[in-house]
């Protein structure tokens, strides 16, 4: 039965995870040759160069080894890993990202990595530093900025964290590319027809010193937008009734005019943003460029623009920086993308329905 890969975007991962699990299962033996190309083709149902590329991939990390014939098992295996995953309970149960690359992480594992999850208050210092020690515990991954004061707790051992700027000794950081977003989500207004437009983001901070609202600000004038700096309003608040009621207090601040568009800087806002957006009737209805993560897009209750960072490709650079931190001389950054206009049903229940346009 040929081996069925889980989407376009991991398949490399899955053919290499496929191939390791016949080390790790024993159905190579260690010395003992591999079966042929042309066997591994016919089973795995993949393209010469796929299965070559992974061969050289499992060599490189010691589960094969290269021999005249091809290749064989390796005589020593690489040594398990274990890493830990620091998720804060409050982003666990609200934020999709978050559950996303939670679980994308655990689903890729490569090598041999067992990776815990585990809610921050759970931690001992004490006791993960002894499991450092001991060859136990690789390292700790934070997903998130909220999390940074474990930076402080752990010496020794790396930490990989997203967004987090420190001199720390053996922290490598992952950056979304916040700016490129603002570039990106900018121009679609512009393509949009958008001259006017309100800013909804879940930022802490809204301070002109902001990369983010330096970009936003750079942006409109080269696209001659307008964003008026008062008009630009930060959430710090997961619950969505709590966000559709400042949303509606917001959208009220004008005196009834309607801006003719919305930039939701943060997808976590999007669902009661869009909610008491589908209120207004659809002539008058503002215009939306919404931040997105795939594979999970957040739910839309009206048509909108995404542009969007891949969780499934931040999973695979976490744990390339996490495997290999000893490469790493700079910070890794994934760069955002532009899904087009996307629309969604007309009940909202189907997100994120047909593809219209570019």
């Amino acid at each position: 039965m040929a081996f069925e890969y889980q989407n376009w975007s991991r398949r490399e991962d899955a053919l290499q995870n496929r191939l390791r699990s016949f080390v790790r299962e024993g159905v190579w033996e260690p010395l003992a040759p591999i079966p042929c190309s042309s066997e591994l083709l016919e089973r795995l149902q993949c393209a010469p160069g796929e299965l070559e590329s992974a061969l050289e991939q499992l060599e490189g990390e010691g589960f094969l080894e290269k021999t005249l014939s091809g290749y064989q098992v390796g005589a020593h295996l690489p040594e398990e890993k274990n890493w830990l995953l620091v998720i804060p309970n409050e982003a666990r149960q609200h934020n999709v990202f978050i559950s996303s690359l939670e679980e994308e992480l655990v689903s890729l594992k490569p090598h041999w990595v067992n990776l815990e999850t585990i809610p921050e208050e759970m931690g001992s210092s004490a006791d993960l530093n002894t499991r450092h020690r001991e060859g136990l515990l690789g390292g700790i991954m934070l997903p998130t900025s909220g999390a940074r004061r474990w930076l402080k707790q752990y010496t020794g051992m790396p930490v990989v964290c997203l967004g987090v700027v420190t001199d720390r000794p053996r922290t490598y950081h992952i950056h979304l590319d916040n700016v490129e977003l603002t570039r990106l989500m900018a121009r679609a207004m512009k393509t949009m027809g958008v001259n006017d437009f309100v800013h909804f983001s879940s930022f802490t901070s809204l301070k002109g010193k902001s990369v983010v609202y330096q970009e936003l600000d750079r942006q409109t004038k080269i696209l001659g937008l307008r964003c008026d700096a008062h008009h630009r309003f930060g959430f710090r608040t997961w619950d969505h009734s709590t966000q559709r009621a400042v949303t509606r207090v917001l959208m009220n601040q004008k005196e009834g005019e309607v801006p003719e568009g919305i930039m939701v800087g943060d997808d976590n806002i999007l669902t009661a943003v869009s909610e008491v957006l589908s209120e207004y009737p659809e002539a008058v209805r503002p215009k939306v460029v919404a931040h997105g993560n795939l594979p999970e897009l957040t739910r839309s209750k009206i048509p909108c623009q995404r542009v969007v960072f891949d969780v499934r490709e931040l999973a695979r650079l976490f744990w390339k920086v996490a495997l290999h931190p000893e490469e790493q001389r700079e910070v890794q950054v994934l760069k955002p993308k532009d899904l087009g206009y996307r629309v969604a049903k007309a009940d909202g229940k189907d997100w994120p329905g047909e593809t219209e346009g570019g």
